[in-house]
């Protein structure tokens, strides 16, 4: 970790508390440093707007190393860039070239080069501004600019949820107990915990027999169901649980509350008609559902509709708990993976592919003459290209292979358990179907001759890190001879030997 990045983390992060939900004061303060994080930002700054005039905005939060930072900062709706953004309604980008003096939130002179914004909306209401800079140039591409909207769309998520639950908590001594609750739950709480939290403290507030918890899997996409008091609940006959066929699951499926208060249709897997009252709510952040709460009784009436809002409160509250970490790790997933190709870095492959021994090939696909399709359809051409070119080889070298983007117009492929007569026929009708079958891109045909260097385990090493340096000094005897399409490290002697008879 550079001293850079210790100094964001040891930054204190400053709120205004008048402008800021206390509710929500630490999530707000995460997703804020997990922005400035994963944008390479300098400074990282949350601006709210101020009420009731709203003719200024507040920095309600920072991330920044610089002493100059004026953590007080108030800018007029309008001025500077920030004020631009908010005035206009969306992102923005700028290249500040050294000059910080229209950001208006320094003190003094700072050395930015990089500047981005994306405005805050509670509907079509202007909350908020979260802009980042940096002092790197032309670092905010259009990707990433996108990246810092869907942050500004969770910041005022939250922000929205913890002004509600701070004004229903002052209102009612039972959304008190909520609030008091729901500060109780750790973000990253494992569903268990969770659980067995919930089962302690939720009773009090709401009298019920059962409760039920169902938690996304952000592998699969569905859902895990959590209710028993050991953990997992029991289903009947092994029935998996579909959010379609039951009262719980329907209240994912819907993507809303649900009040049942005399029903006789099943609510949960392996339920035998016990159950007569329902209440359901979703965990629900940025449109997405993350899970679901549901209480049950067996006596009919059990709940009030009083009680299904107050549920899709608590529900709300957990968002810090099952949602912020899910954001994360979208996040941290996506730093792994290369924008274009949306494949993952190299050195993660080689990483998850350590060794390939007993067998295994890494291969190295090059395109070559790249440099003119890129000078012939621009950069944007270019990413199209090689988006494509990522998507062929997945399809061409069938699922045991491993893809990824090694360098500006190389692709590596790792073949796991696989020899070098296989690989050799795998590389080879690849390459064939990439020269027999031209690239589209806006109505032009683009035509590529790709090439190949690979090394294989055992014959040239058994570490992928090996075999990816062989396959290097392959590729590049490949490409200094005109007439060769792919060559094994452990051939380079005999391509040797021909040019020393041709000599």
């Amino acid at each position: 970790m550079d001293i850079l990045s210790k100094n964001r983390r040891r930054d204190a992060v400053h709120f205004t508390k008048d402008i800021m939900p206390q509710s929500y004061a630490k999530e707000i303060r995460e997703v804020t440093g997990l922005a400035g994080e994963v944008m390479d930002a300098f400074t990282t700054v949350l601006f709210l707007v101020e009420e009731p005039k709203r003719e200024r905005l507040i920095m309600a939060a920072c991330h920044s190393p610089s002493l100059k930072l004026n953590k007080s900062a108030a800018i007029t709706i309008g001025h500077g860039l920030v004020g631009w953004v908010a005035k206009h309604g969306r992102p923005a980008s700028a290249a500040l070239k050294g000059e910080a003096s229209n950001l208006l939130f320094y003190t003094g002179a700072e050395e930015v080069n990089s500047f981005a914004a994306a405005p805050i909306f509670d509907g079509d209401r202007l909350i908020g501004v979260l802009a980042v800079d940096s002092k790197s140039q032309d670092i905010f591409i259009e990707s990433r600019i996108r990246l810092l909207g869907r942050f500004a769309s969770t910041v005022g998520d939250l922000i929205v949820r913890g002004k509600k639950n701070t004004k229903l908590s002052a209102d009612s001594s039972d959304i008190k107990a909520i609030s008091e609750l729901a500060e109780s739950v750790g973000a990253g709480m494992a569903p268990a915990d969770l659980l067995l939290f919930l089962r302690t403290r939720l009773p009090a507030i709401i009298p019920h027999e059962q409760l039920a918890l169902a938690v996304r899997n952000l592998r699969t996409g569905a859902y895990d169901l959590l209710g028993s008091g050991q953990g997992k609940m029991e289903r009947g006959n092994d029935e998996p649980f579909s959010i379609t066929h039951y009262r719980f699951g329907w209240v994912i499926h819907q993507a809303r509350a649900i009040y049942l208060a005399d029903l006789n249709a099943p609510v949960i897997p392996g339920d035998k008609g016990e159950w007569r009252s329902f209440i359901g709510a979703p965990i629900l952040a940025d449109g997405e559902v993350y899970g679901a709460m549901g209480l049950m009784s067996r006596k009919p009436q059990a709940f009030k509709r009083a009680d299904a809002d107050v549920l899709s409160l608590l529900a709300s509250a957990l968002v810090s708990a099952i949602a912020v970490p899910a954001l994360k790790e979208r996040v941290r997933i996506a730093s792994l993976t290369d924008p274009v190709t949306k494949t993952l870095f190299y050195r993660t492959l080689l990483d998850r592919h350590k060794d390939l021994y007993p067998s295994g090939v890494v291969a190295l696909v090059d395109l070559k003459g790249f440099r003119h399709v890129n000078k012939e359809l621009e950069p944007k051409g270019g990413d199209n290209i090689l988006a494509q070119m990522a998507d062929r080889l997945k399809k061409s070298m069938g699922e045991t292979a491993r893809i990824c983007r090694y360098s500006a117009d190389t692709f590596m492929v790792i073949l796991p358990g696989v020899d070098m007569g296989r690989a050799q026929k795998m590389v080879i009708a690849t390459l064939d179907e990439m020269e027999s079958n031209p690239f589209h891109y806006n109505g032009v045909d683009v035509h590529i001759t790709p090439v190949a260097g690979m090394a294989a385990c055992p014959e040239d090493g058994k570490s992928s890190e090996e075999l990816l340096i062989k396959a290097c000094d392959a590729l590049r005897a490949t490409k200094s001879d005109p007439g060769r399409r792919t060559l094994f490290h452990s051939d380079l002697h005999l391509v040797e030997m021909t040019r020393k008879v041709a000599e």
